[in-house]
C-alpha cells in the first residue's frame, strides 16, 4: 500500500517533535546547521523567496524538530497560499506535548500554531462530488487532481484551479472548478443512462400533384373564333369581287340586255356571291362553337379534361358550308 507524502510529513513531524525530548537531542553540529538553515530561511522568506524559503526552514526542522522550527514551516507554506500543508504543520506543532524545563519559545510557538491551526481550518476549502444514476455493483473511482480520494463527499484542498475526475463502471466524467478559501464546491456527476430512442415515425407520403388545367374548352373557342375569323375574311374579299363583277357586267348591258362579253363577268359576279353567302354562313357558325367553347370553360376545382380526340375543322361543299369537329 502506498502512503501518502502528508501522511509522511505528519509523522515525520511528530516523531520529530517528540524525539528530540525522549532521545539526547541535536548535537552541537546539528544545532549550528539547523541555525544557518533557520538564518537562510528568513532570509529568503525577506526576498519573497517562499519557496527556497520553505526548503530551509523544512532542512532545520529535520535536525531539530522543535516547535519553533515546525511553526516557521507552517508560516512559509500559508505564505505560498498552501492553508493544507500550513494547517497540518501548524496542527503538529500544536499537539506536541510540553517537556520539562523546555524554552519558553516553545510554549509561545505552541500556542501560535493552535490559534493558526483553528484559522486554518475555517479557511480551507472543500470539494464535494456528488454521484447520481451509478447502478448496483459499478466499481467508483474518484480522482482529485489525479490523485485518488476515497471519501469523495469531504476533500479539502487548496484555493485554486483543480480537476476532478469519477468513473462508474466503464463510463468516466470528468469537470475543472476554482475553489475559493472558506467555501465548500459541489462537483456533480450524473451516470443515469439516456432514455432510449424513440423510433422515429414514418414520413408522410408527398400530396399528389395538382391536376393539369382543363383545357376541353380551348379548341371549340379558338377553333371556332379561327374559323369565324377565315369565313369572314373570305366572305368579304369574295363579297367585294361579286360586287366589283357585278358593276363591271351592269357597265355592258343596256335594258337588262347584256352582250355575250358580258357573261364571265355575270356568272364570275354570281359565283363569288355565293361563296361570300356561304362564307360568311360560316363565320356565324363558326362564331356559335366559339361562344359554345366560352361557356363549357371550367370553374376553378372542377375536373381536369384535356383536348386529346377533340377537333373543328370548317367544311365548304356545293351549295353548303359550316364546320365539323369532336368536341
Amino acid at each position: 500500500m502506498m502512503v501518502s507524502n502528508r501522511l509522511l510529513t505528519r509523522v515525520a513531524l511528530s516523531l520529530a517533535l517528540t524525539s528530540s525530548f525522549v532521545l539526547a537531542g541535536p548535537t552541537e553540529e546539528q544545532k549550528k546547521e539547523a541555525r544557518t538553515h533557520m538564518a537562510e530561511g528568513r532570509e529568503q522568506r525577506e526576498e519573497k523567496k517562499f519557496g527556497e524559503a520553505l526548503e530551509s526552514f523544512k532542512k532545520a526542522h529535520a535536525l531539530m524538530g522543535v516547535p519553533t522550527t515546525g511553526l516557521e514551516v507552517a508560516k512559509t507554506a500559508l505564505l505560498m497560499g498552501k492553508l493544507l500543508e500550513a494547517r497540518e504543520a501548524a496542527d503538529e506543532v500544536a499537539k506536541s506535548a510540553p517537556q520539562p524545563k523546555e524554552p519558553e519559545p516553545f510554549s509561545v510557538a505552541r500556542t501560535e500554531a493552535q490559534r493558526m491551526s483553528e484559522e486554518l481550518d475555517k479557511r480551507i476549502p472543500t470539494i464535494s462530488v456528488k454521484l447520481k444514476g451509478v447502478k448496483p455493483g459499478d466499481k467508483i473511482e474518484v480522482r482529485v487532481d489525479e490523485r485518488v480520494v476515497g471519501d469523495y463527499g469531504k476533500v479539502r484542498r487548496n484555493p485554486g484551479k483543480h480537476s476532478i475526475s469519477a468513473t462508474a463502471g466503464k463510463e468516466t466524467k470528468s469537470a475543472d472548478i476554482e475553489l475559493e478559501e472558506g467555501k465548500t464546491a459541489e462537483v456533480p456527476f450524473d451516470f443515469t443512462p439516456p432514455p432510449p430512442k424513440k423510433a422515429e415515425p414514418e414520413p408522410e407520403p408527398p400530396p399528389p400533384p395538382p391536376p393539369p388545367p382543363d383545357t376541353s374548352w380551348k379548341l371549340p373557342t379558338y377553333g371556332g373564333f379561327g374559323v369565324a375569323g377565315v369565313g369572314l375574311l373570305i366572305g368579304t374579299i369574295t363579297g367585294l369581287g361579286a360586287k366589283s363583277k357585278a358593276s363591271s357586267a351592269k357597265d355592258q348591258c343596256v335594258d337588262n340586255r347584256c352582250p355575250p362579253s358580258a357573261h364571265a363577268d355575270i356568272d364570275s359576279g354570281k359565283s363569288q356571291a355565293t361563296l361570300s353567302t356561304i362564307s360568311f354562313g360560316v363565320a356565324i357558325i363558326g362564331a356559335g362553337v366559339g361562344f359554345y367553347g366560352l361557356t363549357k370553360k371550367p370553374k376553378a376545382g372542377a375536373p381536369a379534361k384535356t383536348d386529346e380526340g377533340r377537333f373543328v375543322r370548317p367544311y365548304l361543299g356545293a351549295g353548303s358550308a359550316g364546320v365539323f369537329g369532336q368536341f
